[in-house]
């Protein structure tokens, strides 16, 4: 580091000198005599020689250094890697540094984090990593990690190219005259040396990075690991059955007592992700159609069972568990045929891995199971299914393969139905077995079934209650080709998980009412927050739930005291969509949130234009006349995803308008000569018939 930090005020200094002489004229030189030339040649020569030798010796300096930092992180980082990686070595090394006190430290490990996770508030967050202060076992490992990190700083492979260009700049035009020009320039490749020296001081390493992440999975990992635990645990497959047979031999009869059936679902917006740039970015997530399901299953039980619907959070996943010995359906989401992805209730994510799964269902002991039956309405859910049988559960649905919400929701009916007809559990799944595969031609569904025993399900007989669905009600219906908007209705949804007031406004229509549409349906589905609660339209007296009004401006002002009166209960929610901010609202009463809303992205504008055209877009559309492509090609229809990509970049014409974009769209008809890639006219057309119109529209 010394022969660095040398280095880098050697070429400040020779900087500086640079800069000082940058500001005069060098005098003229003058012709040595007949006498004097022999001494002013070696004087030249020397003075060349040294220059040269400077930079020679520089720059060996920088590319040593560069080589020997370069190969000392990578050896150390795979040195890193491979302990890590090895975790029989490490719970080895472990029992041998103090196999006495392995299982006394663990518990103390664990207790004294599980305690300082109890006093702290839910703002505050730990100030020592996990496994800090645990113990001198975990500060030896500590100790021993830290000599596995690669040195913090060093240069990067770009700072050596830099560096490398700047030195032999110097090298070249070292024999030139100090001309104004070559100052300045000798300057430009010092600044860029000496900056690039010190930006690399301050570059953290790739590898240092990726052990620093290793040593606090390592660090987790070490206090929560304990023998003969959850920790530990394998997954591993169901056991192997034989098909099920014609007719159940053995029938364990249910008491006659009705059954609850728990509803979790779990449909969140969006997840958050890594961009190509490194930067966060929220990613949209496929939507599930839980209200279908929903209906669908209380519809096929007919009353016969108490169905309660809430979202698949961990919280109520926890709390299902803890109460035991119920029906649980469970329809969500999952990653890697091996992560759940649940939902906090307000559109954002929770993702329970398989032995964090693991945890939670045998954390309340083997007394008890935590389900009597499992039905997972889950893609793939076959590591799943092997995550609940080790909790207990001896009857679960899942799937081996992906299934599509349509054929999940009909099988989902035609089981439930079964079984609230009094059929056993083996026989209602052959049911709906060969109803879903009759759709199918004989192919397979995808659907299994672990059974440990057949059950049939006896249930007094019960008058049918009103199944209509009451959670959409007083609610505009849903928007057709919706496009987009995940992160602003996740935005508005977590600000009302904590504020009381959210405004939604956007400087001109750009689709604010399908929006506020969209977030209503979304927050009123069942099992969420605001289910029957939710009432879109006019101010009114509440003292409970959420009022959605669609431009607000006005109706802020008029009916202030209203809802000012309503603002007094804290169970009433209010989200106004505005053309401006709104920033004295109830400033005295309550916080108003602001949430912009942005227009459509290139993306979801070529989307939306696809969506509501009346036919195919083939390359006439999309290319200009004089393009050199074939005619008989041009007239092929485009994929979708094809004429997506190059539809982007002309969709921004419509300056992310929905509204523009679908009364465009809509034009688009069989009889309509191709647009050749002229959208401008199209929107002036289009521009025309709206100010004509001048109409409100629900997607406005």
């Amino acid at each position: 580091m010394a022969l660095g930090k040398w280095s880098l005020e050697v070429l400040q200094n020779s900087r500086a000198l640079f800069q000082r002489r940058r500001n005069r004229e060098p005098p003229e030189p003058t012709e040595p005599s007949e006498r004097d030339a022999p001494h002013w040649h070696c004087c030249q020569v020397s003075k060349y020689c040294r220059r040269r030798a400077c930079a020679l010796l520089g720059f060996i300096i920088v590319a040593l250094r560069i080589q020997y930092l370069h190969g000392r992180a990578a050896l150390l980082s795979r040195r890193a890697v491979i302990t890590c990686a090895d975790m029989t070595s490490l719970r080895s090394a472990l029992e041998t540094a103090n196999s006495s006190n392995w299982p006394r430290f663990m518990q103390d490990a664990d207790n004294a984090t599980e305690e300082r996770c109890r006093d702290l508030g839910p703002d505050q967050e730990l100030e020592e990593p996990l496994g800090a202060g645990a113990g001198s076992l975990v500060d030896h490992f500590s100790t021993e990690m830290n000599k596995l990190l690669p040195p913090q700083y060093r240069f990067d492979i770009i700072t050596l190219v830099l560096v490398t260009v700047a030195f032999l700049y110097l090298v070249q035009t070292s024999d030139e005259r100090p001309t104004p020009r070559a100052r300045r320039s000798h300057s430009f490749a010092l600044s860029t040396l000496t900056e690039s020296l010190a930006l690399s001081a301050v570059a953290e390493t790739q590898e240092s990075k990726a052990v620093k992440r290793l040593q606090a999975a390592y660090f987790d990992l070490v206090c929560r690991m304990r023998p003969d635990r959850s920790g530990n645990f394998q997954v591993g497959a169901l056991p192997h059955q034989p098909a099920l047979p014609e007719h159940a031999e053995h029938l364990e009869v249910k008491a006659a007592k009705p059954v609850r059936l728990l509803f979790l679902h779990a449909s969140p917006l969006c997840v958050l992700t890594r961009g190509p740039n490194g930067q966060s970015k929220y990613a949209p997530l496929p939507r599930l159609k839980i209200d279908r399901e929903v209906h669908a299953v209380r519809e096929a039980l007919q009353g016969a069972i108490d169905v309660k619907v809430k979202t698949a959070s961990i919280h109520n996943l926890r709390k299902a568990v803890t109460e035991g010995n119920l029906w649980l359906h469970l329809s969500a989401h999952t990653a890697n045929e091996s992560t759940l992805v649940l939902e906090d209730g307000f559109g954002g994510t929770e993702a329970l891995t398989l032995h964090a799964l693991v945890r939670l269902l045998r954390s309340g002991g083997t007394d008890a199971p935590a389900a009597f039956f499992v039905f997972l309405s889950n893609c793939r859910s076959d590591t799943l299914a092997a995550a609940f049988y080790s909790a207990g559960v001896q009857h679960i649905v899942y799937t081996n393969r992906a299934v599509t919400d349509h054929c999940a929701s009909r099988f989902a009916k035609s089981f439930y139905l079964a079984m609230a007809c009094r059929r056993s559990l083996r026989n209602a799944f052959r049911i709906a077995l060969s109803e879903v595969e009759a759709d199918l031609e004989g192919g397979d569904s995808g659907f299994r079934l672990f059974s440990n025993g057949d059950v049939l399900l006896q249930v007094p007989e019960v008058a049918h209650p009103d199944l209509s669905p009451k959670a959409y009600e007083n609610l505009p219906g849903p928007v057709e080709d919706f496009v987009g908007r995940e992160e602003i209705m996740l935005s508005v949804l977590q600000h009302l998980a904590h504020r009381r007031v959210v405004v939604l406004h956007c400087p001109r229509r750009l689709g604010l009412t399908a929006t506020l549409t969209m977030i209503a349906r979304y927050i009123s589905a069942p099992g969420r927050k605001f289910s029957g609660s939710c009432i879109f339209g006019e101010a009114q007296p509440l003292k409970k739930g959420l009022l959605i009004i669609d431009d607000a401006d006005s109706a802020l002002l008029e009916h202030a005291e209203v809802l000012k009166q309503n603002l007094e209960s804290d169970k009433f929610y209010l989200l106004a969509g505005c053309s401006k901010p709104q920033w004295e609202l109830f400033s005295d009463v309550v916080k108003a949130v602001h949430v912009e809303l942005p227009p459509l992205s290139l993306l979801e504008s070529a989307t939306l234009f696809l969506q509501r055209c009346h036919r195919p877009l083939t390359l006439e559309d999309v290319l200009h006349p004089n393009s050199t492509d074939e005619r008989v090609v041009k007239k092929e229809p485009l994929p979708k995803e094809r004429a997506k990509q190059l539809l982007k970049p002309m969709a921004s014409v419509f300056e992310g308008d929905p509204r523009l974009i679908r009364q465009a769209a809509g034009k688009v008809t069989p009889n309509r000569p191709p647009l050749h890639g002229d959208l401008e006219s199209l929107k002036a057309e289009c521009i025309g018939a709206l100010e004509a119109k001048k109409t409100p529209c629900l997607w406005s």
